[in-house]
C-alpha cells in the first residue's frame, strides 16, 4: 500500500485525486511545515478530506499520525486510546532514509562504538535488509504486526522498501508525479498517437 506523507492539505487532496492512495501519514515534523493551528484542529481538516473521498476507494483510506509526547499518559490521549489495542502494537515503522543515514561520517564515532560492543553491524544501516529482516521475524512470531516504511528520499525507495517487505510506504508528494512516469513509456504512447494521426489523415 502507499500512503502520501504530508499534513499539506492540498497535497493530500490532489494524491487523493489520483485515485492510488490508500491513506496519509503525518509526524510533527511535517505538522511545523504548515501555518500554525491547533493540531487536533488540523487533524481534523484531514480526516474530512478523507470522508470525502471514501467512496472512491474501494478498501477506505487509512490515516497515520505519529505522536509527539514521550509521556505514556500522553501519548494515550493523542492515540485516542487505537495504540492500546491488546498487548503491543500493530504498526512498526521504519525511517528508510534515516537508516542508509547511519553510514555517514558524520555518525562515524557512534556507528563504531555500537559495531565494538556488537550492538549492530553494517547490515544495520542497510534499510532493504533491515525491513527485510523485521518483516521475515514479525511473519514467524508477530504476523498481525504491520511494517510502514517512511523517510523516502527517491522515488525507487518505494520500488526498494516495498520488495524488501513494507506493506505500507509513505510517499512525500514529489514523489507522486514521478512514480507514473517512464520515459520509454512516454516514448512510446507518443509514437501510438503518432501512427495513428497519421493513419487518419
Amino acid at each position: 500500500m502507499i500512503f502520501v506523507d504530508t499534513a499539506n492539505l492540498q497535497d493530500i487532496e490532489e494524491a487523493l485525486k489520483r485515485g492510488f492512495i490508500h491513506g496519509v501519514t503525518t509526524n510533527p515534523s511535517l505538522l511545523s511545515k504548515e501555518p500554525k493551528a491547533d493540531y487536533l484542529a488540523h487533524i481534523a481538516k484531514i480526516v474530512e478530506l478523507l470522508n470525502r473521498y471514501q467512496g472512491f476507494y474501494r478498501d477506505g483510506i487509512h490515516l497515520s499520525v505519529e505522536v509527539f509526547s514521550r509521556k505514556v499518559e500522553e501519548i494515550m490521549r493523542q492515540a485516542q486510546g487505537i495504540m492500546a489495542a491488546s498487548a503491543g502494537a500493530n504498526y512498526v515503522s521504519f525511517f528508510w532514509g534515516r537508516i542508509r543515514d547511519g553510514v555517514n561520517e558524520k555518525y562515524d564515532k557512534e556507528r563504531e562504538e555500537a559495531e565494538k560492543i556488537g550492538a549492530l553491524d553494517l547490515d544495520d544501516f542497510n534499510p532493504s535488509r533491515v525491513v527485510g529482516m523485521s518483516r521475515a521475524i514479525f511473519s514467524e512470531q508477530f504476523p498481525k504486526v504491520k511494517i510502514i516504511v517512511g523517510s523516502i528520499r527517491q522515488a525507487k525507495d518505494v520500488r526498494d522498501a516495498t520488495l524488501a517487505g513494507a506493506h505500507i510506504v509513505t510517499v512525500p508528494p514529489k514523489f507522486l508525479k514521478s512514480m507514473l512516469q517512464h520515459f520509454k513509456t512516454d516514448e512510446v504512447v507518443g509514437q501510438f498517437f503518432a501512427d495513428f494521426r497519421n493513419w487518419l489523415s
